[in-house]
C-alpha cells in the first residue's frame, strides 16, 4: 500500500514533525509499504533522511485553507490508502477540507490544534490527559494517546534493544533540537563549561536546520571544555544510551529520552510544548523550565547542575521514564493505520 505524509521543517518550525513522521515511514517500509513526503518548506538535511529512507519526496506550493485540494490530488495520483498529517499551521478549514476527500487521516495532536482535527486517528504520544470537551472534536475517531505511542526512530529502537550501560554515566547530554530556534546551545554550553562537575563530560548536538551550525560549532571549539559537538548524529540512540542527564529542549525528544530512562532538564522554547512538558514533568520523568520568558543560560546551567548532584532523584526520574515508554509505539501506530487503510477495500 501507499501512505502519503503532509509535513514542513524549517529554522522556524524546527525539524520535528517531519522527523516523528520518518518514524512512522520506516515501521511501513519494514512492513513493506511505499510512503510518499509532500513538503512545502524543507530543511537540507532532514530532506536528505527522508530520501535515504526510500521515501519519495515531492514539492507542493505553502498551501492556504483552500489548499488541501492539492494535497487531495496528489493522494489520488498514487492511489495513497491514507494520509498522514503533521503541523501546527494546518488550519482547521483545511484540516475539514483534507478529511472531506475520502480516505483515512491521521493527524497528529500535541494540545495546540484549535477546533476538531477532522480524521479518523489522533495521535498525541505526549499527552494521555486529555479534557473529554477535546476527545468531543473528534468522537468518532480512535485516540492514540500517551507514552505508548511515542514514535522512535529505527536508530534508536537499534540502541534501546543494546544492554543496558552499568553504573553512573559520566556525561551531560545538551541538545535543543533540530534547529535551536532560540539560540541557547552556544550561552547554555559555556555557562556549563565555566563550572563543570569534576569528571564529567559534554555531548553536545547540534540539529541539522539550526542556522550557522558551522558558526555554532567554531563557537563551542573555542570554549576549551571536556566537550564533544555531534552535527545531525545519526548515532543519536547510543550518545542517549551514554548520558546520565541530558539538557533538552521540551517537544518530541523528551519522550526518546524518556525510553533511554535519561534523567532530564526539558526547556520549554515554544508555546506548542508547554503542555506535553507540563504532563511530563508531572509524571516524574524530569524537571521543567520554562525560557519563553526570558530565562538565561546561566539559570538553566545551575539547574542543570543542581539536578546532576541531586543523583538520587535522577535515578528515580530514569526509573519512571524508562517504566513508562517500551519503545513500541511505532508499531502500534503503524498497526492501527494499516488497519484503518485496509478497511477501505
Amino acid at each position: 500500500m501507499r501512505f502519503l505524509f503532509r509535513a514542513d521543517a524549517s529554522s522556524a518550525m524546527g525539524t520535528g514533525h517531519v522527523m516523528r513522521c520518518l518514524a512512522l515511514t520506516e515501521a511501513l517500509h519494514d512492513r513493506g509499504h511505499e510512503c510518499h513526503f509532500l513538503v512545502a518548506q524543507g530543511i537540507a538535511s532532514v530532506d536528505r533522511r527522508v530520501a535515504a529512507e526510500g521515501a519519495v519526496l515531492a514539492r507542493i506550493e505553502a498551501d492556504g485553507d483552500d489548499g488541501a485540494e492539492a494535497t487531495c490530488r496528489y493522494a489520488a495520483a498514487i492511489d495513497a490508502r491514507a494520509i498522514i498529517v503533521d503541523g501546527y499551521h494546518f488550519a482547521e478549514p483545511w484540516r475539514r477540507a483534507l478529511h472531506r476527500c475520502g480516505r483515512p487521516v491521521l493527524s497528529f495532536h500535541d494540545g495546540v490544534v484549535e477546533g476538531a482535527p477532522h480524521a479518523d486517528i489522533v495521535l498525541s504520544p505526549g499527552l494521555d490527559e486529555l479534557p473529554e470537551k477535546t476527545r468531543a472534536l473528534a468522537p468518532a475517531a480512535l485516540w492514540l494517546c500517551g507514552p505508548a505511542y511515542i514514535l522512535l526512530r529505527r536508530e534508536l529502537r537499534r540502541a534501546l534493544a543494546e544492554p543496558r550501560p552499568v553504573g553512573e554515566q559520566p556525561s551531560i547530554l545538551v541538545g535543543f533540537g533540530g534547529s535551536d530556534p532560540a539560540g541557547l546551545t552556544v550561552p547554555v554550553v559555556r555557562c556549563l563549561a565555566d563550572r563543570p562537575p569534576p569528571g564529567l563530560r559534554l555531548e553536545v548536538v547540534i540539529g541539522g536546520g539550526v542556522p550557522g551550525k558551522d558558526g555554532v560549532v567554531e563557537a563551542l571549539s573555542r570554549l576549551g571544555a571536556p566537550l564533544r559537538v555531534h552535527v545531525d548524529p545519526p548515532d543519536l540512540g547510543r550518545l542517549m544510551r551514554q548520558a546520565g542527564l541530558a539538557v533538552s529542549a521540551a517537544g518530541g525528544t523528551v519522550g526518546e529520552l524518556a525510553a533511554f530512562g535519561v534523567p532530564s532538564l526539558i526547556v520549554v522554547v515554544a508555546d506548542n510544548q508547554l503542555v506535553g512538558a507540563r504532563q511530563a514533568s508531572s509524571k516524574g520523568w524530569c524537571r521543567m523550565l520554562d525560557a519563553r520568558v526570558g530565562l538565561s543560560a546561566a539559570v538553566i546551567a545551575e539547574a542543570a547542575r543542581r539536578l546532576w548532584e541531586a543523583a538520587e532523584e535522577r535515578a528515580a526520574m530514569a526509573l519512571r521514564a524508562s517504566s513508562a515508554v517500551d519503545g513500541q509505539g511505532v508499531a502500534r501506530v503503524s498497526d492501527a493505520l494499516i488497519a484503518a487503510a485496509e478497511r477501505e477495500d
